[in-house]
């Protein structure tokens, strides 16, 4: 089976993604690293912890990562997760724990100990990965590819005209990640408008699913649900990160990609996680401009039943 980490800042999007990771026969999960972002790191630590225990199939550990970017103050999003982060759906806390090694440590021996041979699916912002880089360069490389929800891609960004969350949240992160040389298969916030967004029909098949996985996940994204309904008047959410897990269990949701080099701007300015693609330089990202909705919600929809 292909081997996996999942770098996480989990909130309602990151947990449907973390379930249907779990509950496919494609993927191991090795581990599932945790950095602050849609919510703070002791939070987006027990969301994830939430997660691996509502999946209902086997042990995956958990490791506990950057409570901040590399130089700026944290950037969260609770306005759009509710302030749990999952929807404020009130849930129990886990009985599973923390592991007591840092997440980058972690990322670093799992890859030395299987080189070439590890998927990293990054969904949140790319501090963990970047602080991996600059600690051990050489070992990074031997990651096989690098799955990642972030950027604006060809588009314009969610957070300002220019940077989705993830970049924006750590530019200077992203800039090493996307540095590095290695595959990356990005799914950007433009893309997931339509490719990922979960419509009033499929909200009842998720809903109607004979166990409780389906109604978990549309409750959790209940603060996504509003945010569609106040500002596009549509009972909806967009399912982000469960997006790029779906394209790494099943590469042909992807329908198209543009191959590109891109530079990512960290300057402190209007434009700061600002996605550019550029002319010259290693074409190593794959950007997917369009994607397969009824392949994605029919796999959401196999993963939770």
């Amino acid at each position: 089976m292909r081997k996996i980490i999942i770098d996480t800042d989990t909130a309602s999007d990151d947990a449907v993604a973390i379930m249907m990771a779990l509950r496919s026969k494609e993927l191991s999960i090795k581990a599932i690293t945790v950095v602050a972002g849609n919510v703070p790191l002791d939070l987006a630590v027990k969301n994830a912890l939430i997660s691996v225990e509502k999946a209902d199939t086997y042990d995956v550990p958990v490791y506990r990562g950057a409570q901040k970017p590399l130089f700026r103050d944290l950037v969260t999003a609770e306005w759009a997760h509710g302030e749990n982060g999952m929807g404020d759906v009130n849930l129990p806390s886990p009985s599973k724990k923390v592991e007591p090694e840092n997440a980058v440590d972690a990322i670093l021996e799992i890859v030395s100990n299987n080189p070439h041979e590890i998927e990293l699916i990054a969904i949140g912002p790319l501090t963990n990965i970047a602080l991996a880089i600059n600690k051990d360069i050489e070992t990074m490389k031997k990651l096989k590819v690098i799955y990642l929800m972030g950027g604006n891609g060809l588009g314009v960004g969610n957070v300002t005209e220019y940077a989705e969350f993830n970049y924006y949240v750590d530019a200077h992160a992203a800039k090493i990640v996307s540095d590095l040389g290695i595959k990356i298969i990005q799914l950007p916030w433009d893309t997931c408008l339509d490719g990922v967004y979960i419509k009033d029909g499929d909200i009842d098949r998720l809903n109607n699913i004979n166990n409780s996985l389906g109604k978990f996940s549309v409750d959790i994204n209940a603060g996504l649900i509003a945010l569609s309904k106040k500002n596009y008047n549509t009972n909806g959410f967009v399912l982000c990160d469960a997006g790029i897990i779906a394209i790494a269990i099943d590469p042909s949701i992807a329908i198209e990609y543009h191959n590109a080099s891109c530079n990512i701007i960290d300057e402190d300015n209007e434009y700061y996680g600002q996605q550019i693609i550029e002319s010259t330089g290693s074409k190593n990202y794959d950007i997917c401009t369009k994607m397969s909705y009824q392949k994605f919600i029919d796999l959401l929809v196999e993963l939770l039943s």
